[in-house]
């Protein structure tokens, strides 16, 4: 059966404009219903043109601490960052080296698939672990510091599982909004996935801020210690094998802790640590002396020397000038550690002058 919707077109006198003219009200009302469904259709449609998580000047908003979203979706949002427009400029050995090795192969790929942007701003420094859950393997999260097509990005976390739960640790910096990448390596080219945001903003421990720092004396310890900002803290290949003495090169920040001393003269400066022990990670333990201009931010600050150890270790500090310092320590991969600080040896120093009376 077909239904036809007659309308009459009739000018008006005098006048040049042109109406509707039903023949019967069963007309109007079938006109109405039909008018109806157009303009529900086209809001419908606008309404998922513009969803907001296609890229960076139109992302899914998060401005608070914890944030937990279901039945999310890359479907529609397009792969509007790749491998190929990507341009980190400060790279961590677990985000997007630019040799292109090791797990910044797998993270490159992981790029390949249509992605949905999240622009995060906690409410102040945290820490902060984002968990993805979905039904396709390597889905991906990338934690960046400024857009992925910004030259100047800083990739501060990066995860993808083979899995379908990844999940990435990470430590915010008061006033700093991060964009989260939720992505995958194709096939398929997009999926869905539910998401989940929590932070904590207590210190694990005494020293886990760099506001608690502890004097360089006595026992010391990173167990319970929470994450640490990368940007706040040093990581490869800021520090490597040619500036870090030890056995094997920096890596990661997931449980660091702050110390402060003050060397009083110019001196060569030996910090001896001894009884260390570790467990998990690297099994072993990595920590430098920086200057302490009062930042908190060690990539602010100038690095004097580092060392990665097990056991017993020295570091060994040449020419250092008078003024305040801080020493960082962290587990290397996340190792829980112990250790004893024996002393702050002076080496050489530069003796007094003598002054002699009239």
């Amino acid at each position: 059966m077909i239904v036809c919707i007659l309308i009459l077109l009739e000018e008006r006198q005098n006048s040049q404009s042109l109406y509707f003219k039903f023949e019967s009200n069963t007309m109007a009302r079938l006109f109405s219903l039909f008018s109806t469904f157009l303009l529900l259709s086209l809001s419908t449609s606008l309404a998922v043109n513009a969803q907001a998580g296609t890229d960076c000047s139109d992302p899914f908003i998060v401005n608070t601490y914890s944030y937990s979203g279901s039945s999310l979706t890359t479907c529609g949002f397009g792969n509007d960052y790749d491998s190929n427009i990507f341009g980190l400029d400060n790279v961590e050995d677990y985000c997007y080296p630019s040799s292109g090795i090791g797990p910044g192969q797998t993270e490159r790929n992981s790029y390949g698939g249509e992605d949905y942007v999240i622009e995060f701003t906690p409410p102040a420094g945290a820490c902060h672990t984002i968990s993805l859950t979905s039904s396709t393997s390597y889905a991906s999260i990338h934690v960046l510091r400024g857009c992925p097509d910004d030259v100047n990005t800083e990739c501060v976390g990066y995860d993808a599982s083979s899995g379908t739960n990844p999940t990435v640790n990470f430590g915010s910096i008061t006033g700093e909004t991060y964009y989260i990448v939720i992505d995958n390596w194709p096939s398929p080219a997009c999926y869905t996935f539910s998401i989940d945001i929590s932070s904590s903003t207590t210190p694990g421990i005494a020293n886990d801020f760099c506001s608690t720092a502890l004097p360089l004396t006595g026992s010391g310890s990173n167990i319970g210690a929470t994450c640490e900002p990368n940007e706040w803290s040093p990581d490869w290949p800021d520090t490597n094998p040619s500036i870090c003495s030890g056995i094997n090169v920096w890596q990661s920040n997931e449980n660091g802790v702050w110390y402060t001393f003050n060397n009083p003269i110019a001196q060569n400066l030996d910090i001896e640590v001894a009884n260390i022990t570790c467990s998990g990670g690297n099994n072993k333990l990595q920590f430098g002396v920086w200057t302490n201009t009062g930042t908190c931010d060690l990539d602010a600050e100038t690095l004097m020397g580092c060392t990665i150890a097990i056991g017993n270790a020295t570091l060994t500090l040449n020419n250092l000038a008078p003024g305040n310092y801080y020493l960082f320590a962290d587990g290397d991969a996340g190792s829980g550690c112990t250790w004893d600080f024996i002393s702050e040896i002076i080496s050489e120093c530069t003796s007094p002058p003598i002054l002699i009376g009239n």
